[in-house]
């Protein structure tokens, strides 16, 4: 039998699951509502991108149930054939006071967004409930805690973060927030005389065009290249991340959070204490040997007292076993809040040029206690 036939189910069941689903289909077309635009305009100089404001006052329970930023809903244009997904671009709330959801749209030739900027003022669509968990902010806060916050943008996904940064996460609180906005040059980029507001709240705007003209003074190439030329040493325990925008950007910005790998030279002492009976010292080198189980060596060793240990390890050691770092996987999450931090290996080494070299005893050398008066390492 094909493995492929066991997954199907039985009959009845088959019945009462496209019933359920049925069901589901229709109880998300009744929560469709009707809504007039309030405005509908170019928001790039190149009218590539478009402002669209939807009043909500008809229906209050969906401007309510819009509670955090990057939240989204769909639209539905009449004589589409599939209703797009919008991120709402005001904060909660002015949705609460305004009753009326703000969107940014790329328009892009016949799509369900370019029939939608082809309206006008008055004119009726449907929305959706809300959906999405949207950026939990709480996940960064209290600020002392989380003094650094990283947020990349690009082209229209710049929407929700505009919502975030006006709902506010006490920016001004914060030591380093900076905003990495791209696109290809000042004509395609929108929210531009917003940026002055954004700094005022303490989100320092770096705008990133690719292709700017031989005025452009500002970064050039891309988001992911500009943050890597402009980046320090992180510390991944005390930093937050924002990412909306390009497959391609997200992927490398977060790569660069959170699966870079750090590491600091630590004592050998503190590598004997969290490691024990793993490791013993030889007096007169003060060699760190690995402890393996059985096994010998003929040479006789003691221990050396645990207060004249001090960074023996070699550069290559100290990579391989003071690295003490906890990666936070983003998944589905935006926010991500990243792991320990050390030195990168190069700093490692400087931090110990100092140190003198000492030869390591092989790993097939390791050692066993031959006698009473061998003590291990408490």
């Amino acid at each position: 039998m094909s493995p492929l036939s066991r997954l199907r189910l039985p009959a009845p069941l088959r019945r009462r699951a496209l019933t359920a689903l049925a069901a589901a289909v229709q109880q998300d077309t009744d929560t469709w509502s009707q809504a007039p635009l309030s405005l509908v305009a170019p928001a790039s100089a190149d009218a590539s991108l478009f402002h669209v404001a939807v009043d909500v006052s008809y229906a209050p329970d969906l401007a309510v149930s819009y509670t955090a930023p990057g939240q989204y809903l769909q639209l539905r244009v009449p004589g589409a054939d599939k209703p797009a997904f919008l991120a709402i671009a005001s904060p909660p709330s002015f949705a609460a006071s305004r009753c009326e959801f703000q969107f940014l749209v790329k328009r892009v030739p016949g799509s369900t967004v370019d029939l939608l900027c082809g309206l006008r003022r008055g004119d009726v669509v449907e929305l959706s409930g809300i959906m999405g968990r949207g950026f939990q902010a709480e996940e960064i806060s209290p600020p002392d805690a989380f003094p650094s916050v990283f947020i990349f943008a690009t082209g229209s996904g710049i929407s929700p973060i505009r919502s975030l940064i006006e709902l506010g996460f006490r920016a001004n609180e914060r030591s380093d927030v900076r905003l990495y906005y791209g696109a290809r040059n000042l004509q395609k980029m929108a929210y531009q005389e917003r940026f002055k507001d954004w700094e005022y709240a303490g989100v320092n705007v770096i705008p990133v065009l690719s292709q700017p003209d031989e005025r452009w003074s500002g970064e050039r190439g891309y988001v992911q290249t500009a943050f890597l030329r402009a980046r320090h040493i992180l510390n991944p325990s005390t930093t937050g991340a924002v990412l909306c925008g390009h497959k391609q950007m997200t992927e490398v910005i977060t790569a660069k959070l959170v699966a870079e790998e750090y590491v600091r030279p630590v004592r050998a002492s503190e590598l004997m204490v969290d490691n024990t009976g793993q490791f013993v010292c030889d007096s007169d080198h003060l060699d760190v040997w690995r402890r393996t189980r059985n096994s010998s060596v003929a040479s006789s060793t003691s221990c050396c007292p645990m207060g004249t240990l001090f960074s023996v390890l070699t550069e290559e050691e100290m990579a391989a076993l003071s690295c003490r770092v906890s990666k936070a996987r983003i998944s589905n999450r935006i926010l991500p809040v990243l792991g320990d931090l050390c030195l990168l290996p190069a700093q490692a080494k400087k931090a110990n040029e100092a140190t003198r070299c000492i030869k390591r005893r092989p790993r097939q050398s390791s050692w066993t206690p031959a006698s009473d008066t061998k003590k291990e390492v408490p």
